[in-house]
């Protein structure tokens, strides 16, 4: 659902994180120099770019499959592409950011690290709820969580998110990493890896 509409997306994640919604953009954003080469994986509605990058000469790149946020990144005369990260390959930037979006390619999470890696020429920089309304101990508020936030063209989402301890072991798991952190709020934990290394 929040997926197809980029005004409910954002209400969402305004709601969701309340006084700490800009955190998490500003703790990403603070990684990436003036001028820089950006790629945005599965973009959203470009808030990182819209509030903290664009006035920043960055060149920036946001990719996603939602028809919704490809079209209106779009209008907004943004450089947004749909893009399929289990097909295709994504263009060479120097640093690559993915925000709230890797528990959707799970239980393959690691081969899209591996591809986030490959992309980036400086950093990989991946920020990921740990703490969520899926994991709810109130069943019907699990189960609405899930639905709402099913990934765009899923057909056997099973629900799974991201504990502290599993993005930790995945983030460590992947390779490169530089540092695992938790974002103010504690709902978030950001992670920086290294370019994948070609031998």
């Amino acid at each position: 659902m929040i997926y197809r509409s980029p005004v409910l997306y954002n209400l969402l994640m305004r709601v969701l994180y309340g006084k700490h919604f800009t955190d998490r953009y500003q703790v990403v954003s603070k990684e990436i120099p003036d001028g820089a080469s950006v790629l945005d994986v599965c973009c959203g509605d470009c808030f990182l770019y819209r509030r903290f990058l664009q006035a920043r000469n960055v060149r920036y790149i946001g990719v996603d499959n939602s028809p919704a946020f490809i079209c209106s990144g779009q209008r907004k005369k943004i450089d947004v592409r749909s893009v399929d990260l289990k097909a295709e390959e994504l263009p060479k930037v120097e640093y690559v950011v993915m925000q709230g979006s890797l528990y959707q390619f799970l239980p393959d999470a690691a081969v899209v690290l591996k591809k986030l890696r490959a992309a980036a020429t400086i950093k990989v920089i991946v920020a990921e709820p740990v703490q969520n309304l899926s994991d709810s101990h109130v069943k019907c508020l699990a189960k609405f969580s899930r639905w709402l936030t099913t990934p765009y063209g899923a057909t056997n989402y099973s629900g799974e998110r991201f504990s502290e301890e599993s993005f930790t072991r995945i983030i460590k798991e992947a390779g490169g990493a530089q540092q695992v952190c938790t974002i103010p709020g504690g709902r978030e934990m950001v992670a920086l890896l290294d370019p994948e290394t070609v031998s």
